[in-house]
């Protein structure tokens, strides 16, 4: 992935091809390390093909570390990140950004975590069509402010489901598939509970939900309604 050495902040990294794209260690060309990511990007396997991360050469290595600072904005696409069932041991780690969509992708086999959340400021991390198993917790949050919303995903065969641990930890999920160990698991004040909404209904600004114009439209459509049915029966 030395692409991303070549990529502007907030710039895009796509798959020309499917196959394994491992970031090569310096000191030996032969193994794979850790992909840090420390600014905006976004990084996409492709509509019809998927990039593969395969499993690193040491135990204690996370095959993704986000860590682009508060402001930054990153999106991850049609990826799949292996950590050959468990010897490595986390697939995507959050540290610091200020947005993060994670879309169409699958982590399967990491001991502690598939995808876990160490954000020290504010973070938005949106999971859409994710698919998380065979880790040590399918999804782990904590932090002074993290808000999480999962949508049309699974979390399967994992020890623990979700994990929050924290008074600023929000975990939202819809159309969500679980079977794990332990399903989910709240401490020190973290939020977690099943929400009735749809992707594309809002937009976030803050920390308020904004309706989109599709949602615009549905309440339109609703209070006409209404209004309709009320002048019928002031005729009536």
């Amino acid at each position: 992935m030395g692409a991303l050495l070549n990529t502007a902040d907030s710039g895009e990294i796509n798959a020309l091809d499917s196959g394994e794209f491992d970031v090569v260690d310096a000191n030996d060309p032969t193994t794979a390390t850790a992909l840090i990511i420390n600014q905006s990007v976004s990084i996409d396997g492709g509509a019809l093909h998927i990039a593969t991360m395969g499993p690193l050469n040491n135990l204690n290595l996370d095959a993704i570390t986000i860590n682009a600072g508060p402001n930054a904005i990153v999106i991850l696409r049609n990826l799949v990140l292996n950590g050959l069932s468990g010897s490595n041991r986390i697939g995507i780690r959050i540290v610091s950004a200020r947005s993060v969509r994670i879309e169409n992708v699958k982590i399967n086999g990491y001991w502690q975590s598939c995808l876990e959340i160490q954000a020290s400021t504010p973070v938005k991390v949106d999971l859409m069509n994710v698919d998380l198993t065979g880790c040590g917790n399918g999804l782990s949050v904590a932090g002074t402010n993290a808000n999480v919303t999962i949508h049309e995903s699974s979390l399967t065969n994992n020890a623990n489901g979700i994990v929050g641990t924290g008074a600023g930890v929000v975990v939202r999920y819809a159309d969500l598939t679980q079977d794990n160990t332990t399903e989910i698991t709240a401490t020190f004040g973290a939020s977690i509970a099943n929400a009735n909404f749809s992707f594309g209904e809002f937009f976030t600004i803050g920390t308020t939900q904004i309706p989109t114009l599709s949602k615009w439209v549905m309440i339109l459509m609703a209070s006409l309604m209404g209004m309709f049915a009320f002048m019928r029966l002031r005729k009536s």
